[in-house]
């Protein structure tokens, strides 16, 4: 859900990140959360698509990272969900909010981190005699139901049972409504259709500015931000997905990994956007947040480069997937807009599109033919217009 950036501070302790140097135990092995991940390409698919056996090898990878490594709280789950919005009680020092919101990199920011948490998930299937080709399927919500389900039936099966005792290295407070508290399919296929945000997921592709696509505090209602869909769906699942601690829940990296199928889509589909992000962030978006302690063009923290092995760098977002280890069985389609009444047609004869640097509003004037020889076009009013129109306002009052 969305959150609130806090202030980058210097008093700021990241966690251990799953890429970082490897660090043998006491009987000098290296535990199973720090393996090499496999370097093979994985694919991710809609999982209400995906084959049932394939379904149940992912959560099981996803409970394995429920399991405590050394002590209350020290399961690779809770080292990624806290990444997020932090967890009160525990001190901001020690686990800040990381989260990008309203921001303009808000998709981009959270695709290091969906990638953290497959590499995670790879490293559990490993540990559970898996090959480590296990990937984060996408939750496609502009498509109501597929398979006869709305929300994944296997999240509702295998994914809501409660975090097991010493799982927090001490009780949230407030405490977390419990995982099973999501709407009934019903519901859920209801909310989606009412709301319209299937079509608007599908429109945030035609926002050909990447200022206006990257986060709702820059949408405009002729281009809406990926961000605005996004907020919907974390509302209507509501319970925990409708707080801070969204990444708790595991609907959370199913859906973030949708709305990072869209950014992939929008960047195929826009490829100058890199371009326009280091605008935006040496301009009017530059101020600095604990997830970006440079500005939205910079490092993303508190994420390691499974490439560099240094800090993960924005730059990164717009390498091609496969170089991370992942990618997409398919991507959005850009569906043509709706045509709801005849169309005006008008020609510019004097205006070069080719000296355009920034989108244009163009306004059309349209009279009568009868009309053309009196009718001409708005003028700005001069001062001594405006000081004629001031002076008559005043004397009606």
């Amino acid at each position: 859900m969305g959150c609130a950036n806090s202030k980058a501070t210097d008093t700021v302790v990241p966690p251990t990140n799953a890429d970082g140097p490897i660090t043998p135990d006491a009987q000098g092995q290296v535990p199973w959360t720090q393996a090499k991940v496999p370097d093979a390409v994985v694919t991710r698919h809609e999982i209400r698509s995906m084959p049932r056996a394939d379904q149940v090898r992912f959560a099981n990878a996803c409970l394995k990272l429920r399991e405590n490594v050394d002590g209350p709280g020290t399961s690779e789950w809770f080292r990624l969900a806290v990444i997020h919005g932090g967890m009160p009680p525990l001190s901001e020092r020690t686990h800040p909010e990381y989260c990008a919101h309203r921001r303009s990199c808000f998709a981009l920011w959270h695709r290091p981190y969906l990638n953290d948490f497959e590499r995670a998930l790879r490293r559990a299937d490993l540990a559970l005699g898996g090959d480590g080709g296990v990937s984060l399927p996408y939750w496609d919500w502009t498509e109501p139901e597929v398979s006869g389900e709305v929300i994944p039936g296997i999240v509702r099966e295998m994914l809501l049972t409660p975090f097991a005792s010493g799982f927090f290295p001490t009780p949230p407070s407030p405490p977390l409504a419990p995982l099973s508290l999501i709407p009934t399919d019903r519901t859920m296929r209801n909310s989606l259709i009412q709301s319209g945000v299937p079509d608007l997921a599908h429109a945030v592709l035609r926002s050909t500015s990447f200022v206006n696509f990257s986060c709702s505090a820059f949408q405009t209602s002729r281009s809406p931000s990926v961000e605005a869909p996004h907020n919907s769906i974390h509302g209507m699942v509501g319970g925990v997905m409708g707080t801070f601690q969204s990444a708790f829940h595991p609907l959370f990296w199913l859906h973030h990994c949708n709305v990072d199928r869209i950014l992939q889509k929008y960047l195929q589909l826009e490829p100058d956007t890199e371009s326009e992000l280091r605008t935006i962030a040496a301009s009017f978006d530059s101020t600095p947040s604990r997830g970006f302690p440079s500005g939205p063009y910079g490092p993303y923290a508190p994420f390691t480069s499974p490439v560099s092995g240094a800090a993960y760098q924005a730059v990164e977002c717009f390498a091609p997937l496969e170089d991370y280890g992942a990618r997409y069985d398919e991507l959005p389609p850009l569906k043509p807009p709706q045509l709801r009444e005849a169309p005006w047609l008008a020609s510019f004869f004097k205006v070069d599109v080719r000296t355009m640097t920034d989108p244009c509003l163009v306004h059309v004037f349209v009279s009568s033919s009868a009309a053309q020889t009196s009718w001409a076009p708005p003028q700005a009013a001069t001062a001594a217009q405006a000081a004629t129109a001031a002076q008559a306002a005043t004397a009606a009052q």
